[in-house]
């Protein structure tokens, strides 16, 4: 909006979705089918699901209703946890990122990446440096390392400890090794 952008928001939650429309202004629609949400709207130029399909059953036919949904020359963003982390390597199901059963699937880059070209996406740019990147690795230490602590501030302490050591991995989980991505398609005219 700060852009200049006339933003919407799709949000399942009606608190957060009187929030966003009664403090923040935005237009909100309280609503858990995003599918159903965007095809009875017109095109936009831009779409962003940031740090959605995970929690998705069928995230395929939202990332397909978003491309369908998109303006010729439009843009989608969608935002994250990298099942190519190195520390999901390492933890495997132990990775905090995979989250069940609030996360129900991960989505590799190169998958998510073939679905949009073949719906006439490009990727045009992917962001695994950023903020968000950076904090699923600190996260996914910390969270890994306290996880069975139930002391609280035992269980903080040790979450602090963790997210240090996840600082000293970020070099070791950048670019398609990172915690989370982001991925930035246009469509094509």
């Amino acid at each position: 909006r700060e852009a200049g952008y006339a933003v919407e928001v799709i949000e399942m939650d009606d608190r957060c979705c009187a929030f966003i429309n009664d403090a923040l202004g935005i237009p909100a629609v309280a609503n858990n089918d995003p599918v159903a949400v965007l095809r009875n709207r017109p095109s936009y130029d831009v779409i962003a699901l940031w740090h959605v399909v995970e929690h998705l059953r069928d995230p395929w036919s939202l990332l397909d209703c978003a491309a369908e949904n998109l303006a010729g020359g439009g843009v989608l963003v969608v935002a994250t946890p990298n099942p190519g982390s190195r520390l999901f390597s390492l933890l495997g199901a132990a990775w905090p990122h995979v989250d069940a059963p609030r996360h129900t699937c991960l989505i590799p880059l190169s998958a998510l990446t073939a679905r949009l070209r073949a719906k006439g996406l490009i990727l045009v740019e992917t962001v695994t440096n950023d903020g968000s990147a950076r904090s699923a690795t600190r996260f996914g230490c910390g969270a890994w390392l306290a996880r069975n602590i139930s002391n609280r501030q035992l269980h903080r302490a040790v979450y602090l400890i963790g997210a240090a050591l996840g600082m000293c991995m970020l070099p070791f989980e950048r670019g398609s090794h990172a915690g989370a991505y982001t991925a930035v398609f246009r469509k094509t005219p």
